[in-house]
């Protein structure tokens, strides 16, 4: 977490880089000396749900005396003491000690004062942090009211805040106003609400706070506030595209349906959940949207009070019960969502018995990705986990695009030109039926699991090729894709998360993502190793490129529209990153995707890294592929893959 940018909370990079640094074995050093021990027992590693190799503590541990502190795991730390062994025998450090020293290194008042903080912290619980945090976003809540209108925000992470100015040549008289009324702020300095404030100190700094407000607006230094608006917005490039798609049919519409379900076993209490889903809910816009078919625009009613049914099955038997539950299951994923008047989201408890209960959660993509997707499963086992520890304000998609997005566009528009000066040959696959004159919307999945050591394997080859996972992958579906039609010049459609290109995206939900067309010509009598290395290369193009979109790029190509084909990308790829690692308190939980009937494209591969093992998923259209056919490409691709470990 950054001092300068506490609102800046990147769980979901975290579990990421976590991943990868384990994967390449290299050392993850978590630097806690700001957040110390403020957000939770465990420190900011505990609160992610990340564990270091190395963490480093600075004055919070010795209650504010100079001292800094490491900890970590035995193969990092060892060097420090030399490892286990006894004083006083024949016994001798089994490791080699590095020496260090300081201005009071060891000190033994230092020492003291460490020892005398981790017995308070001990002794206190985890509720000293809940309770500081608590009362660092109730105060910050009523400040950050207070500067709406100003060119001052002050973004907080519980008890940490900072008092942000933009573009603002008065600024340093705000602090000296605030320094009048007795409330001291190091201008371009993290500040810290503590234990011993009391509350009559948060009300003091509210107070300056509010006071300095006005006497700048008195004098005219701060504009007038503005109201809140509720005006119809455009909607982006890739939702315009979801739109238009969605209105060919209702099948069309929801072949962008986002479907899962969390099946729950232990004590649920299905009040906390309903009231976690309407929280998550009044945090986000998006999930509040509703599109307006006479001018294109979007809508964010300032509020929803989504109906959530409770289905139960628990009197049913065994059979009866399985039966219920695929019709429903099936039946979600058929879902169609009225996208005109939404709501644009569903959920459903189904009680199977007393202990076992699912959560069913469906929404439409023109509002909530795969990224947003995550965000919600993050912030329901939060909500419903911790009910008295709020969340960190949610950035708004409203505000996204209210911001010029228009950075960097023009590059990505060359870029994605001269990819495509020339037009490839559609991409033939072998289909079981003749390709209907208009295209449908069916859908259909299988998946394979491949042995859990394939990952690791596959990530080796990547790394001694300089190559990523994901490009050692892709590569080898590309080369699934020639032995299946012959082609030599293919086209790959594959998403990309447009929250990272935001600041303050971790904690967006909207429809952000964009689908990259990678064009990979290759020859076949080359080694494998040149189609890698061409592979990865256009992977780091297309993500740094990702600003034109697919539909503006269509849109320019001359190619000829066949009312039964999708044009250009057929074929999608996708690698899942983990989902965030959430906990239900008094829960174990599991995580499934609904059947799918309905799917834009020809054929997808999904990827999907589990305990059990790596995971294919193939979305695919039964109106041309016989799901035997997509068992055996499933396990041609398999088989390539265990090629190349």
């Amino acid at each position: 977490m950054q001092s300068r940018r506490p609102d800046l909370q990147p769980r979901a990079f975290l579990h990421q880089l976590r991943a990868l640094t384990t994967e390449l074995g290299i050392a993850l050093v978590m630097d806690e000396v700001i957040t110390g021990f403020r957000t939770h027992l465990g420190g900011a590693q505990a609160w992610f749900g990340v564990q270091g190799d190395l963490a480093v503590y600075g004055k919070v541990i010795g209650g504010g005396l100079p001292i800094g502190a490491i900890a970590g795991r035995a193969e990092y730390m060892d060097i420090f003491d030399g490892g286990a062994w006894q004083f006083g025998d024949d016994s001798s450090p089994p490791s080699g000690v590095t020496f260090f020293a300081g201005t009071f290194v060891r000190h033994p008042l230092a020492l003291a004062a460490a020892k005398a903080v981790l017995l308070h912290l001990q002794e206190c619980g985890p509720t000293l942090q809940t309770t500081l945090a608590a009362r660092g976003d109730a105060m910050i809540r009523e400040v950050a009211a207070t500067l709406v209108g100003t060119p001052f925000d002050i973004p907080n992470f519980g008890s940490i805040y900072y008092l942000r100015a933009h573009d603002f040549p008065y600024s340093g008289l705000f602090y000296a106003l605030l320094r009048h009324r007795g409330i001291h702020i190091w201008e371009a300095r993290p500040c810290f609400l503590g234990t011993a404030h009391r509350e009559e100190d948060v009300a003091k700094i509210i107070a300056a706070f509010r006071e300095s407000v006005a006497e700048m607006r008195a004098v005219g230094l701060f504009p007038p506030v503005a109201p809140i608006s509720h005006e119809p917005l455009p909607l982006t490039e890739g939702q315009r595209e979801i739109w238009m798609a969605s209105q060919m049919s209702p099948a069309a519409s929801a072949a962008f349906n986002e479907s899962c379900h969390l099946h729950f076993r232990g004590h649920f209490d299905v009040t906390a959940m309903t009231r976690a889903i309407a929280q998550v809910i009044c945090r986000h816009d998006a999930l509040r949207a509703s599109f307006r078919a006479a001018d294109g625009a979007q809508v964010f009613a300032p509020a929803l009070d989504l109906d959530v049914p409770m289905q139960d099955f628990s009197a049913l038997s065994a059979e009866a019960r399985e039966v219920r539950l695929e019709a429903l299951l099936d039946a979600e994923g058929a879902r169609v969502f009225d996208l005109e008047h939404g709501p644009v989201l569903a959920c459903q408890i189904v009680r199977l018995t007393p202990d076992e209960h699912l959560l069913v959660f469906t929404a439409h993509h023109i509002a909530c990705d795969g990224w947003s997707y995550d965000i919600v499963l993050r912030e329901l086992a939060h909500l419903y986990s911790t009910p008295g520890q709020p969340l960190p304000p949610a950035r708004q998609f409203a505000s996204h695009l209210r911001e010029d997005q228009s950075a960097g566009a023009g590059a990505a528009a060359a870029y994605w030109r001269a990819q495509y000066r020339t037009i490839p040959p559609a991409l033939d696959l072998p289909s079981d039926r003749p390709r209907p004159s208009r295209r449908t919307w069916r859908g259909a999945r299988r998946s394979l699991t491949l042995p859990p050591a394939t990952k690791p394997a596959l990530a080796q080859f990547g790394a001694a090729s300089g190559a990523t996972f994901f490009a050692v992958v892709l590569a080898g579906f590309k080369l699934l894709l020639h032995r299946l039609t012959g082609a030599t010049d293919i086209v790959v459609g594959i998403p990309a998360a447009g929250q990272n290109l935001v600041e303050d995206g971790e904690n967006l939900i909207g429809h952000c993502a964009n689908l990259l067309p990678l064009r990979t010509p290759f020859d076949p009598a080359k080694p494998f190793a040149e189609l890698l290395a061409a592979t990865q290369q256009n992977v780091l193009g297309a993500f740094e490129n990702q600003q034109f979109t697919f539909g503006q790029l269509l849109a320019e190509l001359p190619i000829p529209r066949d009312p039964g084909r999708v044009p250009l990308v057929p074929v999608t790829f996708n690698l899942d990153p983990p989902l965030s690692d959430i906990q239900f308190a008094g829960l174990t939980h599991e995580v499934a995707l609904n059947p799918r009937h309905h799917f834009q494209f020809d054929l997808h591969f999904n990827l999907v890294d589990e305990a059990a093992g790596l995971r294919i998923e193939c979305d695919y259209n039964p109106d041309l592929f016989h799901p035997t056919t997509i068992q055996r490409w499933l396990a041609q691709y398999g088989e390539i893959l265990h090629a190349l470990r």
